[in-house]
């Protein structure tokens, strides 16, 4: 036999909103994750603790906190919290970094040493009246974003505006294809996918050797009508396959230089 119980929580009268006289808060402005060495750990920030004020102003969701601290990254904020009963406070701002990723890319940023409470409860799955249209769109719409991401990234690098130290050869697939199969399966066909499609266009590109440069001789020869001369397409040939082996090694070079700490690391352990 289940027994069902059932509360009835009956809120005082007075002001304030009904949650708040009735006992019960939102959970998202609870702090879980301090980053260790952070500007708020400094003031006193602890997992746990219950954010109240920022600058002397309520805070209402931690949306609204976290656009606050953005909007005035570089100032120096008084924050008030709540740990068990007592209320607490502390100064601090946002912690500025400055400097070159991995691959090449510069970045100017302010960081937020702090993580909320969030739910990890799933939802129950809603049931999709129409599986496979819904499939088809939604594969198209991702097709697209990756054809977009590929061209717009081969086009930063032809202006300069992305750096060369981007491209990644074997050693990076292999890299991030190990850390997508730890993250799950869906994480990992989706990084397959996008790495063919990704090998697809630009297999498309009007490049020697490649299909895209098949392509360009056809689309010459059906304007021109006459086909391209031997000699033209030997030298053709000859330079597509200096670009791409030049492509090869800069990309096996950057390979290398990612991953040179993990294998100092490696011969060193043996």
């Amino acid at each position: 036999m289940t027994w069902v119980a059932v509360a009835t929580l009956t809120p005082d009268p007075g002001k304030g909103e009904t949650l708040g006289r009735a006992g019960l808060e939102l959970g998202d402005l609870y702090v879980s994750q301090v980053t260790v060495g952070s500007p708020e750990h400094r003031a006193g920030l602890l997992p746990g603790d219950r954010l109240l004020e920022l600058d002397g102003e309520p805070i209402a969701t931690w949306a609204s906190f976290i656009e606050d601290l953005r909007a005035d990254r570089g100032k120096q904020h008084v924050l008030r919290w709540r740990r068990g009963d007592e209320e607490r406070s502390g100064s601090f701002a946002l912690e500025h970094e400055r400097g070159v990723t991995e691959y090449g890319q510069s970045y100017d940023r302010y960081v937020v040493g702090i993580r909320n409470w969030v739910p990890t409860r799933l939802d129950h799955a809603v049931p999709n009246p129409h599986p496979l249209s819904y499939a088809l769109r939604e594969s198209l719409n991702a097709t697209s974003d990756v054809v977009q991401l590929t061209f717009f990234s081969v086009l930063r690098l032809m202006q300069g505006r992305l750096s060369i130290k981007s491209l990644g050869g074997p050693l990076t697939i292999f890299d991030v294809a190990g850390t997508a199969a730890r993250a799950g399966a869906l994480n990992y066909l989706t990084l397959m996918a996008f790495i063919s499609i990704n090998l697809g266009l630009i297999n498309l590109f009007p490049v020697p050797l490649l299909d895209g440069g098949h392509l360009l001789f056809l689309l010459y020869e059906g304007v021109l009508r006459r086909p391209v001369s031997v000699r033209a397409r030997e030298y053709a040939h000859i330079a597509g396959l200096l670009l791409l082996l030049a492509v090869m090694v800069l990309a096996f070079i950057n390979d290398v230089e990612r991953q040179w700490p993990d294998i100092l690391d490696g011969l060193r352990s043996e």
